[in-house]
């Protein structure tokens, strides 16, 4: 498997001798990638360190080269076991997935826009002097966007000859070999990748190669010495201009075919006489728009064809539900787990009440004689009543707002709910990605774990205890000259992890006894280090999981501390952003901050846990990442936290990429009112309507702490949870 320093890998695309080709996520911002590695073995043979040279020396020039119908280079190396090529990602699929899926020959306008994109692509190639070497319908991604863009970089780093003669070529890839490639004792140049293009549009307009046979000698014999035959003798309707440009590019002697540089204009003349460009072709964006118009069209008839009539969302204070509602099946809610919307409350009815779609597209919701009752828009249900977008649903104190997606509004699963890797159709549910997923994060997470303890052993630290990932990053608590700390780590690669680290300065000048102090970032073998002082609590998240909820006296209390210590934070030019994992909290101690002042990358990012289908999110919604916050974003990260204290649940989740925001904690039944309505004021979706500041919370939350004491006793009883140190 693939050891690449700050990458999750997330599935094979395609594999070819000691290359293969990957689906990767960057651990740091969870950006997908794809990643082409190039394997070797340790120490390398003479032969595969000159593959190696090749490899990189290419690969090389690719990084800086933009052009539309390229994958962006971001980054390549090599270690021990190979050298790899990072790139940007994009969704797709393949020309050859396309024409074998439309099980017809392709139109002629879709061809020329295809042409003139992927020529444009030759021609950038052709001024960094890289070469493909292996241009087919496979190595051709179509997107939505109506971007054809040409993939498969390094997948042939050998040259064509040795892998026919050693038996690595499929029989279907040999039919878009040139004569040179085939040959072996010819060189390769950039008219190479002309032919290759020139015999993908051939196979797509006709239906077959340009040579073709029954065995591989006889195809490779026929490249090698046959001309291939009229392209309208095959497909009468391509116009002339077009069967003699593929019949250039065919040519046998590669000084015969047009260079790269012209190839765009040669589709493009011809998309012109065709009427298909209208004024300036520099201007026009005639490939785009056929490309996207057929891609679309090909979707609406591969689409699934039992897609649900209605789409329910139901979304609550603590939770959020989607439902696909079709004709003739009804959707019960009830407390036992083989109902189809379990709610697990002592208030809910084993069989609390019945949600259908009907004939006539309403969708109605009928009590089932519930002990607690189901209320709409707070009268109790007596009958089966029809529910509008807006509506306020409560199955006994479980309350919900009411959303109906219809025809286009529905969301069609796109990938998988773990890695978000495009899904097939046979496997649109996404049970089998979802289980391949799981088996490899564990293989992924063993093997990167082990390189970062190599990495602290390399720092001098000897790990004496692992604690649960934390954020984003691994914890262990570790020592070196008989002191122990609370050790952080994470895989970045050495590029990444210096740049992460820079920028994490400001962690160690920040002051306060509830914020973890920072002593040093350091990076090793290309793991970021962060040293703090040792501290030995749970995560506010673990003490609420295994202790429930805190009562309102400790939350104010808490919310008191945390309030001083994000201002003392803002004073030192650091918008400080929390959650519950990453608050260590302890009825010894006072609650101290964990990771405020690092790089807003380290903090943001959460790490994905198997299984895990929803995200708990702690951030601002008018804020589009860490680095974005504002003094209120501050106060929404802090409100959040709190909420999550107070009842044990967030206020917001991402799920499949959507967040949901949940009703407001004021809705919560039984929380003091003014708690709640602080609560709900300092999560508003509104940032104008929060607190601008959290130092101005201070002294409201000392208020709400004598407001929350019973008259009768200054502490808090058993009841009330347990009090923050200190209170």
């Amino acid at each position: 498997m693939p050891d690449v320093p700050g990458l999750e890998l997330q599935g094979c695309l395609a594999e070819r001798g000691e290359v293969s080709v990957h689906r990767a996520q960057r651990m740091v911002d969870r950006t997908p990638v794809r990643l082409t590695f190039l394997a070797c073995d340790d120490p390398a043979t003479p032969e595969q360190e000159e593959r190696q040279q090749r490899f990189l020396e290419e690969n090389e020039r690719l990084l800086g080269l933009r052009c539309p119908s390229l994958l962006r280079a971001l980054d390549m190396g090599s270690s021990g076991s190979g050298c790899w090529l990072v790139q940007e990602d994009c969704e797709g699929a393949s020309l050859l997935e396309l024409i074998e899926a439309d099980d017809q020959p392709l139109s002629v306008p879709v061809a020329l826009a295809i042409g003139a994109q992927i020529g444009d692509a030759l021609a950038a190639l052709d001024r960094a002097e890289v070469l493909h070497r292996d241009l087919s319908p496979e190595a051709i991604l179509i997107g939505a966007d109506g971007v054809a863009r040409l993939v498969g970089f390094g997948l042939n780093v050998e040259s064509s000859y040795d892998r026919l003669t050693n038996g690595q070529a499929p029989l279907g890839q040999v039919d878009f070999l040139s004569p040179e490639q085939v040959e072996g004792d010819l060189p390769l140049n950039p008219r190479t990748d002309v032919y290759g293009l020139a015999a993908t549009l051939f196979r797509c307009l006709s239906g077959r190669t340009p040579h073709g046979g029954a065995t591989l000698f006889t195809r490779l014999r026929a490249i090698a010495h046959e001309v291939p035959p009229d392209l309208r003798s095959l497909r009468p309707d391509v116009p002339d201009s077009l069967a003699e440009v593929l019949s250039r590019c065919l040519e046998w002697d590669a000084d015969d075919r047009p260079l790269p540089r012209d190839v765009p204009p040669l589709f493009t003349l011809v998309a012109r006489d065709m009427g298909l460009i209208e004024g300036d072709p520099e201007r026009s964006d005639w490939e785009r728009e056929l490309l996207a118009g057929w891609v679309r069209r090909h979707l609406e008839r591969s689409g699934p064809a039992a897609s649900p009539g209605v789409v329910l969302r139901l979304l609550g204070t603590d939770r959020a539900l989607e439902r696909a509602l079709r004709v003739g099946e009804p959707l019960e809610v009830g407390r036992s787990g083989e109902s189809p919307v379990s709610l697990r409350f002592g208030w809910i009815s084993r069989r609390h009440a019945e949600i259908e779609l009907g004939r006539d597209q309403e969708v109605r919701v009928t009590d089932l004689r519930s002990a607690n009752g189901t209320e709409l828009n707070r009268s109790r249900l007596q009958e089966a009543t029809v529910l509008s977008d807006g509506d306020l649903l409560a199955f006994g104190k479980s309350r919900f707002e009411v959303t109906l997606l219809r025809g286009e509004d529905i969301p069609v699963p796109r990938g998988c709910e773990l890695c978000q890797r495009d899904l097939t159709g046979q496997d649109l549910e996404g049970a089998e990605a979802r289980a391949a997923c799981r088996e490899r994060l564990e293989v992924d997470r063993a093997e990167s774990e082990a390189r970062v303890v190599r990495a602290l052993a390399e720092a001098r630290f000897t790990v004496v205890e692992r604690r649960d990932s934390l954020g984003l990053f691994r914890r262990y608590r570790a020592q070196r000259r008989k002191r122990t700390f609370l050790v952080s780590a994470i895989e970045l690669g050495q590029r990444n992890a210096k740049r992460f680290a820079e920028a994490s300065q400001k962690a160690m000048l920040l002051k306060h006894e509830a914020i973890v102090p920072v002593l040093d970032v350091d990076v090793r073998s290309g793991v970021l280090i962060v040293v703090c002082q040792d501290r030995r609590a749970d995560t506010l998240s673990e003490r609420v999981s295994s202790s429930g909820p805190l009562g309102p006296r400790a939350v104010a209390g808490l919310g008191r501390i945390l309030a001083d210590a994000l201002d003392a934070a803002l004073g030192a030019g650091v918008m400080g952003f929390i959650r519950p994992d990453l608050l260590l909290y302890s009825d010894e101690d006072p609650p101290t901050l964990l990771d405020l002042g690092l790089a807003p990358g380290l903090v943001e990012a959460a790490r994905t846990r198997p299984g895990l289908c929803a995200r708990p999110v702690y951030l601002a919604p008018e804020a589009p990442d860490v680095g974005s916050l504002t003094p209120a974003g501050v106060v929404y990260g802090l409100g959040a936290t709190l909420v999550y204290a107070l009842t044990g649940r967030p206020i917001a989740e991402l799920r499949a990429g959507e967040r949901y925001d949940y009703l407001p904690v004021s809705h919560v039944p039984g929380l003091p009112r003014r708690l709640a309505k602080q609560r709900a004021q300092c999560t508003a979706l509104d940032p104008e309507r929060r607190p601008q500041a959290p130092g101005s919370l201070v002294l409201d939350f000392e208020g709400l702490m004598l407001d929350t004491t019973p008259p009768h006793d200054t502490s808090a009883s058993e009841d009330e949870g347990t009090r923050p140190p200190g209170f």
